[in-house]
């Protein structure tokens, strides 16, 4: 067996990880639901039709500040990705930036898999053998820099608006939490002989031979994609990415209620953002309808924003944001050749 065997063999063990696995019917089901019954909460303290006949009327010159954040959101999110990836490949801008775009639109129609497919996709078309779960690992710590800017942001928000409503209390303790649970698992995984790794190889061996090894693969090659958080100036330089990639997203938020005449402070468009992100990380309906104007509805109460205007900016948010990460996401993806090479 020669070396591209052995790589192929190998990588053979993350296949089992497919898309079904990650977005079971159940789960798209219940996303559908729970935006559903968030769109109806929504709904129910403000003005529908006036918010869509508000849409209408909306100013140009902001609107198109929310496109032009969310063009920066995922060019920064792709520089990000690109400096994560650094410690275990060298990719180009480029490509990256293509299977954000697309992992972007996959996750707004499909919640939770474009992390899956971006990671798959760029396993299999780098140069070099490249493993999926270790390009996973890369997103996992992606993952845990959101939340601790998430916290970060929320406690900006607290600071300024100390009476701020208890959602964003919540919200802020929620993402805190993870980060710490985060933590938690990454020094267990990094570090080789604390308890609850040990823990992990005793529990492997109870599992039928195959699934153990399946397992204790995705592990090993998940733990090489942690890197960045090996070197502290490392992750101090990604924590500064990641907040000024997600101020684009409060950018937005603002701009998006400029554009329907609504003045809002930082801390409410913050508090938007940070409810926008935690009711994400649930199951959510395709597009984030009823999550985002939720989010708007609860998070512009801080500054005494009108229901019905809340609606609205939400409105001009998903047109502008979401909707047009999912168009050049779509056209990218399309575009993109389909090599026949493996590796993931």
């Amino acid at each position: 067996m020669n070396a591209s065997d052995r790589v192929s063999g190998a990588a053979g063990a993350d296949k089992p990880m497919t898309r079904r696995n990650w977005t079971t019917p159940a789960i798209r089901l219940g996303g559908v639901v729970l935006g559903l019954v968030f769109l109806w909460v929504a709904v129910s303290r403000g003005d529908v039709h006036g918010a869509i006949s508000a849409v209408r009327g909306a100013n140009f010159f902001p609107s198109a500040v929310v496109l032009a954040c969310s063009l920066l959101f995922m060019a920064l999110k792709t520089l990000r990705w690109r400096f994560i990836l650094q410690p275990v490949a060298r990719v180009d801008y480029g490509r990256l930036h293509r299977l954000v775009y697309i992992g972007t639109a996959a996750n707004i129609l499909i919640p939770h898999s474009g992390e899956l497919l971006r990671s798959t996709q760029l396993a299999r078309q780098h140069d070099q053998p490249l493993f999926s779960g270790t390009v996973l690992g890369t997103v996992a710590v992606e993952r845990l820099l959101d939340f601790a800017t998430l916290a970060l942001l929320a406690a900006l928000a607290l600071t300024f608006e100390p009476r701020a409503s208890s959602w964003l209390w919540m919200a802020g303790l929620f993402g805190l939490g993870l980060v710490v649970v985060g933590v938690v698992i990454v020094a267990a995984l990094l570090d080789p002989q604390t308890p609850l790794k040990k823990i992990g190889r005793w529990g492997l061996r109870w599992l039928p031979d195959r699934l153990g090894e399946r397992l204790h693969h995705h592990i090993h090659r998940g733990v090489e994609g942690l890197g960045t958080l090996r070197s502290s100036r490392r992750l101090l330089v990604a924590l500064a990415m990641s907040v000024v990639q997600w101020s684009m997203v409060v950018c937005a938020v603002w701009a998006s209620c400029i554009a329907m005449g609504q003045f809002v402070s930082l801390s409410a468009a913050i508090a938007v953002f940070v409810l926008t992100v935690v009711g994400l990380t649930l199951p959510s309906a395709p597009g984030q309808v009823g999550t985002t104007q939720l989010a708007f509805v609860a998070g512009l109460q801080l500054s005494g924003g009108d229901a019905s205007l809340a609606l609205a900016s939400s409105i001009v948010y998903n047109i502008w944001f979401v909707l047009a990460a999912v168009v050049i996401g779509a056209v990218l993806w399309f575009r993109t050749p389909r090599p026949g090479r493996g590796g993931s």
